[in-house]
C-alpha cells in the first residue's frame, strides 16, 4: 500500500504548550527588531537636526521613511502574533479546565463509591440501637453505684437518762483518779464519830488533804 499511496509525511501534532512557547519566542524576536528600528530612526533624526545640507537631509529622510515602513510591518506581525497567542491561551485554559473537571468528576466517583461502602457498614438502625443500649447500661451503672454507696443505720435506741447516768459515773471515776493512791490507802474508814484519841484528829486530816490538793 505504501508503494501506491506513498508514506505519510505528517509530523506529530505539537501540544498547545509547545505552540505557546514558540509564539512567545517569536514575539520576543519581533519586539527586539522593532526596538532596533526605533533606535535607527532616532539616530537618523538626530543627524537631520545637525546637518545643514538639504540634499543630505533628503537622503536621511528617505532612510528614515524606509525604516519606519519596516517597523510598521513588524508591529503588524507582532499584533497578529499576539492575537493568535491570546487565542491559544484561551484554548489552553479551556482545555486545562476541562481536564481538571474530568479529574474532579473521577475523584468524586471514587469517593462516592467508597462512601457508599462505608455507609453500608453504618446502618442508622444499628447505630441507634447501640446508642440506646449504651444509655441503658449507663443508667444501670448509676443505679449500682447508688446501691453500693448506700449507708446503713446500725445505731440502736439508747435511753438518754442511762447516758446521763453513765456520764456522771465517768466523772466520778475521773475525780477519784485525780487523788494520789497513798492517800486513798491511808484514809480511815469510819462509820461514826471518832471516840479514841490515839489516831489523828479528823479536822487535821481534812486540812492535810486540802493542803495536798493545793500542791
Amino acid at each position: 500500500m505504501k508503494r501506491f499511496f506513498g508514506k505519510s509525511n505528517q509530523q506529530p501534532t505539537k501540544s498547545l504548550g509547545e505552540i505557546q512557547a514558540s509564539m512567545s519566542q517569536r514575539e520576543s524576536h519581533l519586539q527586539a527588531n522593532i526596538d532596533a528600528k526605533t533606535k535607527q530612526i532616532n539616530e537618523i533624526k538626530a543627524k537631520m537636526l545637525k546637518t545643514n545640507s538639504p540634499s543630505l537631509k533628503t537622503q536621511l529622510k528617505q532612510q528614515a521613511i524606509q525604516i519606519l515602513r519596516q517597523r510598521k510591518m513588524l508591529e503588524n506581525q507582532l499584533t497578529s502574533l499576539r492575537g493568535q497567542s491570546m487565542n491559544i491561551q484561551s484554548v489552553q485554559f479551556a482545555t486545562e479546565s476541562a481536564r481538571a473537571a474530568i479529574d474532579t468528576i473521577s475523584a468524586l466517583e471514587v469517593a462516592s463509591k467508597e462512601m457508599e461502602k462505608q455507609m453500608k457498614q453504618l446502618p442508622p438502625e444499628k447505630i441507634e440501637k447501640m446508642m440506646d443500649n449504651m444509655a441503658d447500661m449507663m443508667e444501670r451503672s448509676e443505679e449500682v453505684t447508688d446501691i453500693i454507696s448506700r449507708s446503713y443505720d446500725t445505731d440502736t435506741f439508747v435511753d438518754e437518762a442511762e447516758l446521763d447516768a453513765e456520764l456522771d459515773l465517768l466523772g466520778d471515776e475521773l475525780e477519784m483518779d485525780a487523788v494520789p493512791s497513798f492517800l486513798k490507802d491511808s484514809a480511815p474508814e469510819q462509820s461514826g464519830p471518832a471516840t479514841t484519841t490515839d489516831g489523828p484528829r479528823p479536822d487535821v486530816v481534812d486540812n492535810e488533804l486540802a493542803e495536798l490538793s493545793r500542791l
